[in-house]
């Protein structure tokens, strides 16, 4: 033993196994305030832009970086791509290397659509708080203080977030995702901006020229196509992939009952008879193009039709579900017809 060294009894006690267990143990991350939202009475918070340092990619994740520092991801769920992003930074420093902030808030915008989506994010890019803003929304400042507090200007009013809970209602993106009158965030009379900003944060996928949406119901892919008439929604289709007759009692009948429970709001309504293959009967005036319908729902501003179609393509059978909503005061939602192409 070296001259001065000495073993500690508590330390020469534990096994070796024990030793390297506690060193191996990761630090438990510190847990994550949660921002409350209230109304302010004024907008009296410092007015300078703030640095352009948060960015989105095509696919809509939003990462931060300035010209000397390195990308680094930030948390958020929803698809921030096309957006106009303005951002505020509480404490933001800059060691030659990595970004560095207290706080970080981004208000991702579409004054077209009328929505905005404010992500407020920790020093290691963890998401604090999300919320859907159902309104035009272009200033963001973090007021000095001792404990963090966000403004967020708006057109009308202006929104207070500090830590602590909420006095006003905060929209998440999945209550946003079922917020619309119609399906899902849309509601008729809603302009084409505001429906392609809606589906996007909604988890839609656009299909170019995004005529038609790939979208989610009970995590089962269907199409969506809106139609608009004198620039607002008027009636939306929505259908299940074009399956085999062998798939008949099996995938069709199951993509039918996510979208009946979707559309209807009722998961008891699925207890509705589901037809034969045979049921179907050919639509009029039309070639090739079966349907029977399973449920009329009507609903306060809404109603519609949902069933079971076949189409063929030469020789050829495709079988799927299909729903047709339209305004309440437009009468009863239409037959399927060309939509099941």
């Amino acid at each position: 033993m070296w001259p001065g060294m000495r073993i500690l009894p508590a330390a020469a006690s534990l096994p070796i196994a024990s030793l390297l267990l506690a060193c191996a143990t990761p630090v438990p991350e510190a847990p994550l305030l949660a921002f409350g939202k209230s109304l302010a009475s004024a907008w009296d918070a410092p007015g300078a832009p703030g640095q352009a340092i948060v960015h989105a990619d095509e696919a809509g994740k939003l990462w931060v970086q300035d010209d000397r520092t390195k990308k680094r991801p930030l948390a958020s769920g929803v698809d921030h791509a096309g957006f106009e992003l303005t951002t505020a930074a509480r404490g933001l420093g800059d060691d030659g290397r990595t970004l560095q902030w207290e706080w970080l808030a981004t208000l991702s915008r579409s004054p077209q659509a009328g929505l905005a989506v404010l992500s407020i994010h920790d020093t290691d890019g963890r998401l604090a708080h999300e919320e859907v803003l159902l309104e035009p929304c272009s200033r963001l400042a973090w007021r000095d203080g001792e404990a963090p507090e966000l403004l967020v200007g708006c057109t009308d009013r202006v929104w207070r977030y500090r830590p602590g809970s909420s006095s006003e209602a905060v929209v998440t993106a999945a209550q946003f995702a079922r917020s619309g009158s119609a399906l899902g965030p849309l509601s008729f009379g809603d302009g084409e901006a505001r429906v392609r900003a809606a589906l996007q944060l909604a988890g839609g996928v656009c299909h170019e020229p995004c005529k038609t949406w790939g979208i989610q119901l009970d995590g089962r892919e269907f199409t969506l196509l809106p139609q608009f008439q004198d620039g607002a929604l008027s009636r939306l289709t929505v259908f299940g992939p074009r399956r085999p007759r062998s798939a008949w009692r099996t995938k069709v009948k199951d993509d039918w009952s996510a979208l009946v429970a979707e559309v209807t709001r009722d998961e008891a309504a699925e207890n509705a008879p589901y037809p034969s293959a045979t049921a179907l009967a050919e639509v009029p005036e039309t070639e090739g193009i079966f349907y029977a319908q399973t449920h009329s729902p009507q609903r306060e501003g809404a109603s519609a039709t949902i069933g079971l179609f076949r189409n063929e393509t030469g020789n050829a059978r495709g079988f799927g579900a299909i729903a047709v909503i339209s305004p309440s005061s437009s009468g009863p939602a239409p037959v399927p017809a060309a939509a099941a192409d």
